[in-house]
């Protein structure tokens, strides 16, 4: 059996061109498909007085082009046929594989019967070469790629300009580290505080098979601040001391791949909204209802928040109060300032996650004080400040959604606006006055009494 090819030449195609041509044709057969069979047919064996030869191709080559990220799986045969020549049954050759593009080594080489190999972390784009070769014989694949868990991961995101949003309430998911000619070793994530308050992220992942699952934190101007290890799974992440408008990135990183999944919450300072601005003595707020954070602020241009100033009710000598302070976080300082005297401070304590009960009574002169609560950028704190003692006059303003009874041996002013769960009394030794804008809600609970402090 002999089968012959006639060759012409291409009119006008140079020589180089022309022995491409033919190398495509007859050593390679490149595809970009799922499923291909066919059969090797290249043999020449002597005998008398006619030879038995086949000039058909003696391999076969093919590409697949993964679709998306995950793991291959390649299932295949290359099975050897047997062909009558010169009067005998002769065996051939037939053998198959598949490895990375014109990588050295096989990730799989197949036998006579089916048999599957597979690679994890492929990246969609990535190309496998499937070769197959021998003197005569049937062959066989058929590829498909499972892809990992994540999917839903956005790219491109591996830069800060490209970082993907997330915001509060929602789920996220994605992988890192896919890829056999280019490394998808991270992913940036970017988050933008709606208040004051905490991130908080929990996260669950794949087998961390390195040990180097990281977590990278950066400023909004690509400043690096800090990094975590995820080191268990599930792991709760968490990023303080943001103030509304912080916008921050983090980078997830590994060199395995690996998918993960994580539910985005915010938590809002602990005992209530910090109510800005307040922070010098022109805007102080007056409240008996003190609750709020400072310290506040990561990212540039953003002004941190180090200050609050509450107005306290009007001191004269003989008068005192005192100040029950609790704080979750810090350290945070307070202080107490004039409003006669810019100089004048008395300091009530530093507090950090603990509560002091603290008093002040003036001296030297009387008057308007303030309350002033600081702490340094990056050291946040909660606050809540309960007064109590008695002063000669005591004008109210501000939400009110607590049980208080409100005490003084003078007057009691009040635009207060009494929340629907609040129980409150004012007892003034001379008299109540509710101005314009003073309002008991719903359910709230209000009395006023003419009789001073007991």
């Amino acid at each position: 059996m002999k089968t012959t090819h006639t060759l012409y030449p291409l009119s006008g195609v140079p020589e180089i061109l022309f022995s491409l041509f033919l190398i495509l044709i007859f050593v390679e057969k490149s595809h970009s498909q799922a499923s291909v069979s066919g059969v090797i047919s290249n043999y020449g064996i002597p005998c008398s007085p006619v030879n038995c030869e086949d000039d058909g191709p003696s391999n076969a080559r093919y590409y697949y082009v993964a679709p998306v990220d995950g793991t291959l799986e390649i299932s295949g045969f290359a099975s050897p046929g047997t062909i009558f020549c010169c009067g005998n049954n002769v065996p051939m050759t037939c053998t198959g594989s598949f490895r990375r593009l014109r990588a050295g080594g096989n990730i799989h080489v197949f036998g006579n019967s089916i048999t599957t190999g597979s690679a994890n972390c492929i990246m969609a784009g990535d190309s496998i070469e499937i070769n197959f070769s021998g003197s005569f014989g049937s062959y066989g694949y058929t590829a498909t790629v499972i892809p990992a868990a994540g999917i839903t991961d956005p790219e491109p995101n591996n830069i800060i300009d490209n970082a993907y949003f997330i915001e509060e309430g929602n789920s996220y998911s994605g992988h890192i580290g896919h890829g056999f000619y280019q490394l998808d070793a991270w992913d940036f994530i970017g988050f933008e505080a709606p208040e004051y308050g905490k991130l908080s992220i929990n996260i669950t992942h794949t087998d961390d098979t390195d040990d180097i699952f990281q977590i990278g934190i950066f400023r909004n101007d690509g400043i690096f601040i800090a990094s975590v290890q995820p080191n268990t799974s599930p792991f709760l992440f968490e990023q303080d001391c943001l103030a509304t408008g912080d916008t921050i990135y983090l980078r997830v990183g590994n060199n395995t791949c690996m998918s993960y999944f994580f539910d985005v919450n915010f938590l809002p300072p602990t005992f209530g909204n910090d109510f800005e601005p307040n922070d010098d003595f022109s805007s102080a707020l007056q409240t008996t209802n003190i609750v709020g954070s400072v310290g506040h602020q990561m990212s540039a241009p953003l002004d941190p928040d180090r200050d609050d100033f509450y107005e306290l009710p009007q001191l004269s000598f003989g008068d005192e109060l005192t100040f029950n302070i609790e704080v979750v976080g810090g350290p945070v300082q307070f202080k107490i300032r004039s409003a006669s005297f810019p100089g004048f401070t008395a300091n009530l304590g530093v507090v950090e996650d603990q509560t002091i009960v603290s008093s002040f009574q003036p001296t030297n002169f009387e008057g308007i004080f303030y309350l002033e609560a600081t702490a340094n950028t990056g050291n946040c704190g909660d606050y809540k400040v309960e007064l109590s003692g008695c002063v000669q006059e005591l004008v109210l303003s501000g939400s009110q959604s607590e049980q208080l009874a409100i005490e003084s041996n003078g007057f009691i002013q009040s635009t207060q606006q009494i929340e629907s769960v609040a129980d409150i009394s004012y007892d003034a030794l001379d008299f109540v006055l509710l101005n314009g804008g003073f309002q008991v809600k719903l359910n709230a609970i209000f009395h006023a009494f003419i009789d001073g402090c007991e």
